[in-house]
């Protein structure tokens, strides 16, 4: 048996959300002999709504080391404290020591000040909402506001509808206006050389400024007209439609302003890349979207959302055939290529294809796929370009270890050595990559015979080219060629 000594500090019952949901607790664990506890003690705090009732409201465990029994918790640190823990009513605290609960409860009272907590006197409130059945402010002849409207000085301005009241014809004792004030103003045209009216129509607008200061509501439609005025500093901020856009002036030129997402779901909405639109959480799982050509129209490209994280662009597939070798031109030229007879886009198509992402999506990673091995994959870094700008520049290393490499491309145990990897290798008229590994059997890169990855070849020999694949001069001519895809992040 053991025996508590605590004691319980308390915040007032005040809105939660208004104060830290925690509580600070202090106490005294002795054993059944007097002796204090001592060590690392897991204690259980409930709050009941009475002495005997077997239902919490809250509660939480915590494990608290003790010190010649004396422990400090502060309660709500494992489980917050919610609304329900303090609503007014009488709470019991139940202290329980490694799951054996202690008796008696401890009933929970107020510090003296809070005692007053649930009325405000004088002061500022500062708050995200209040909640009352009436608010007055100013006393009779001030404001009220209530489920039943809003008055001022005990006249109804606005019903529970929301309508706004209105008196008789000719006086305003329901009512701040007439209605034969309410119609005059509301239907009022501006005058001669006046523009401090709005007219309330449909038929026609009226041609005149109208200066809000501060915030305004508008309870129905806002139309904009296609001002002929010239985007000076004075019209700054202005807004017109033309017709077909919206134009915004800059304060020297009017420009377009484009609300639409970026989602890549038509051409009007293209996105500037496959990651630009998984980056705003507007991706629709793998396929083709439409993407932005800042030379010319926007195109359809197809985008893989999944793998790798996502938002890889596909620029380029590659059949089991030499066509795509080192040497071929499609590499660095602005020449586009699709042999498939449907000029199909995707990526799994057994045709070679240089698409319009090529020369114009923009990333700063490459990889290249074997097609139909989703997870046969790797990436190199190649900095903040296109396609097009990434292969005809110089060789770019990327550093990877040999299995990265032979692990998605295969291997030659006659070839262990050189082994030097990126995009654009080329250390000899031996051999070659676009992007892949170059390995010799001899301890140096100067004659290199064995090449894998994408755009590869090797020269002596006798010549083996392969889009993608590998290709070997030693201990035999080999050229095994795969069907691949490239694509950019």
């Amino acid at each position: 048996m053991k025996r508590l000594l605590a004691v319980l500090l308390l915040a007032p019952a005040l809105a939660l959300a208004q104060v830290p949901a925690k509580v600070g607790y202090q106490g005294r664990l002795l054993r059944a002999d007097g002796t204090p506890e001592s060590g690392t003690v897991t204690l259980g705090f409930a709050l009941f709504p009475d002495t005997t009732s077997t239902s919490a409201v809250w509660s939480e465990t915590q494990s608290l080391a003790v010190t010649d029994g004396y422990y400090a918790a502060v309660l709500g640190d494992a489980t917050p404290l919610n609304a329900a823990a303090f609503d007014g009513s009488a709470r019991y605290l139940e202290l329980s020591v490694n799951g054996a609960a202690l008796s008696p409860r401890q009933r929970v009272s107020s510090v003296p000040y809070a005692l007053v907590a649930t009325d405000l006197k004088g002061g500022t409130v500062t708050a995200s909402s209040v909640t009352a059945t009436t608010l007055s402010v100013g006393g009779a002849n001030g404001v009220s506001l209530s489920s039943t409207g809003i008055s001022v000085g005990g006249k109804s301005i606005v019903d529970g509808s929301g309508a706004m009241q209105l008196g008789t014809a000719s006086s305003s004792t329901s009512g701040l206006l007439s209605s034969t004030d309410w119609t005059a103003f509301n239907d009022k045209a501006p005058g001669s050389g006046s523009a401090s009216y709005i007219q309330n129509q449909t038929a026609s607008a009226q041609n005149a400024s109208f200066d809000i200061s501060g915030t305004g509501a508008l309870g129905g439609s806002l139309k904009v007209g296609d001002s002929q005025a010239a985007c000076d500093a004075a019209h700054a901020g202005t807004i017109r439609w033309n017709g077909t856009n919206f134009l915004g002036c800059n304060g020297t030129a009017w420009v377009r302003l484009d609300f639409m997402q970026k989602d890549g779901s038509s051409a009007a909405s293209a996105a500037p890349s496959c990651l630009a639109i998984a980056q705003a959480g507007l991706a629709n799982g793998d396929g083709l979207y439409w993407l932005a050509n800042p030379a010319g129209s926007p195109f359809q490209a197809y985008c893989d959302m999944t793998t790798d994280g996502g938002g890889w662009t596909l620029v380029m597939r590659i059949n089991a055939d030499s066509v795509l070798g080192y040497s071929a031109t499609y590499w660095t030229n602005g020449a586009l290529l699709n042999e498939s007879p449907s000029a199909s886009l995707t990526p799994t198509d057994a045709f070679n294809a240089k698409f319009q992402s090529y020369l114009t999506t923009v990333g700063s990673i490459v990889r290249g796929c074997l097609t139909g091995t989703p997870n046969k994959c790797v990436q190199v870094w190649a900095g903040n370009r296109t396609a097009q700008q990434i292969f005809s520049e110089n060789s770019r290393s990327a550093s990877l270890d040999r299995a990265t490499w032979t692990n998605i491309f295969g291997t030659n145990a006659a070839e262990p050595n050189c082994n030097v990897n990126g995009i654009n290798m080329f250390p000899a008229a031996y051999a070659g990559v676009r992007f892949g590994l170059i390995g010799n059997n001899e301890a140096d890169c100067a004659t290199p015979d064995f090449a894998i990855g994408l755009g590869i070849f090797t020269g002596t020999p006798v010549a083996q080219v392969c889009g993608a694949g590998l290709v070997q001069a030693y201990p035999s001519n080999a050229a095994l060629c795969s069907k691949a895809t490239l694509w950019i992040r």
